[in-house]
């Protein structure tokens, strides 16, 4: 059997590593996949990036193009957003491989033009990294329930004027995937196949829920204090670690809610051990103070050894995120024996079990996220241990890799016996 993975990149964001590493792990176990991306940055043979100058230059383009149009859509919500009207040769390059599956991951800014996906013969399976592909130009939904209905059957929000490039995408969505007859959707959490199956655009798809799977070898416990010392980060404070791309720069991300808990707590006896430390924010690196806390930012990192000694390091990871799928974050924090303190939305429950490997705490409750991190970083000498235990184990037995690869070549085998019998 043979796979063709399509992504924008190899390794730029959550998404891109978590595709990467599913193919990695495939061709670990023996199958013959292939990954075709506009952004090629590992050097792994079995990956395929455009090889021409022009290929190049055109791959990079793309985005900027695609987002062009977006001038002529005024909204009042923030966040990315994706049209998908220009696209670039790598479908073709992925199809010309031959391919007996092809699996889609992110294919938004611009990577594929949604007419293209037409012209695929061979069963397709997408896995879905967010809301994109049954939205209309949003990746993540927030308060729009448009997705749940037909294309037009209600109206824009508030707030949006200009062009309604939103449901011109939408209606483009809902005429593509009508020409898709092998389509088999991939939920990496029980949150987004909960949406999927509530979607106008695929509730009648099948779809499995595969969760992310983590490299569980690089994502390990390590000594807390050889991982601080390594750091330069304090041996002796509680240190709570946020963190994820841009971290400071995407609302989503919930670093303002975050803020504010911290600013809470600042006053009280407890907080004077308390240090933060923060990753994935490139223009900030250095120590701060935050309402007059120490605050270590770390920049980005983009090896994963540093990634997990940063996780090490500290005594709770908190995720305040408004909206997530499954967060690539939150599974390498529990994979290294680090509670996490997140909100109870999207796929947190998921990794999130209270008592077992952190904290959930009822949306967007500020005073609860900084009781919580009071309540963290007050744990006793043994609850601390068993904590990192329970959440290594749970990690373990729901988020490794293998596990993933496992589950997706059953999905694999179970459509490509349909495709051979029908």
């Amino acid at each position: 059997m043979k796979v063709a993975h399509l992504c924008k990149t190899d390794s730029d964001g959550g998404a891109a590593k978590a595709a990467y590493r599913l193919h990695d792990g495939l061709v670990r176990h023996g199958v013959s996949s292939s990954f075709v991306v506009d952004i090629k940055a590992t050097t792994d043979s079995t990956v395929f990036g455009p090889t021409s100058h022009f290929s190049k230059l055109w791959a990079r383009a793309v985005g900027h193009l695609d987002r062009s149009l977006l001038r002529f859509h005024q909204t009042e919500t923030p966040g990315l957003r994706s049209l998908n009207w220009l696209g670039t040769g790598a479908l073709n390059r992925a199809l010309c491989m031959n391919p007996d599956i092809l699996h889609l991951h992110w294919i938004a800014s611009g990577l594929v033009r949604l007419e293209k996906l037409r012209n695929v013969q061979v069963p397709v399976v997408w896995r879905l990294p967010d809301m994109w592909p049954f939205l209309g130009l949003q990746h993540y939904a927030t308060d729009d329930t448009r997705w749940i209905h037909e294309p037009g059957a209600v109206p824009k929000p508030t707030g949006e004027t200009g062009f309604d490039l939103d449901q011109w995408v939408y209606s483009r969505k809902q005429r593509v995937y009508r020409d898709i007859p092998n389509l088999t959707l991939i939920a990496p959490s029980r949150w987004m196949k909960s949406c999927i199956e509530k979607s106008f655009l695929f509730k009648s798809r099948p779809v499995e829920w595969i969760p992310t799977g983590q490299n569980l070898a690089v994502y390990r416990p390590i000594e807390q204090n050889i991982a601080r010392q390594i750091l330069r980060l304090p041996e002796s404070k509680k240190l709570v670690l946020f963190g994820a791309i841009n971290a400071m720069g995407d609302p989503r991300k919930g670093a303002d809610l975050l803020d504010a808990a911290i600013q809470g707590i600042a006053q009280t006896d407890e907080s004077k051990d308390i240090e933060l430390v923060v990753f994935g924010s490139p223009k900030q690196r250095g120590q701060q103070r935050i309402h007059g806390l120490n605050a270590h930012f770390l920049g980005e990192l983009h090896d994963d050894t540093t990634l997990a000694l940063a996780y090490a390091a500290a005594d709770v990871f908190v995720a305040p995120s408004r909206e997530e799928n499954l967060a690539n974050t939150v599974i390498e924090s529990l994979a290294c024996g680090t509670p996490v303190i997140a909100f109870n939305i999207g796929g947190m429950p998921d990794a999130v079990v209270p008592g077992k490997s952190g904290w959930l705490i009822d949306p967007f409750r500020i005073d609860g996220l900084a009781q919580a991190l009071l309540e963290a970083v007050q744990l006793p000498l043994d609850a601390q241990r068993a904590f990192r235990d329970s959440s290594r184990l749970h990690a373990v037995e729901n988020f490794s890799i293998d596990r993933q690869c496992r589950a997706t070549l059953n999905l694999y085998e179970s459509i490509f016996r349909r495709k051979t019998n029908g």
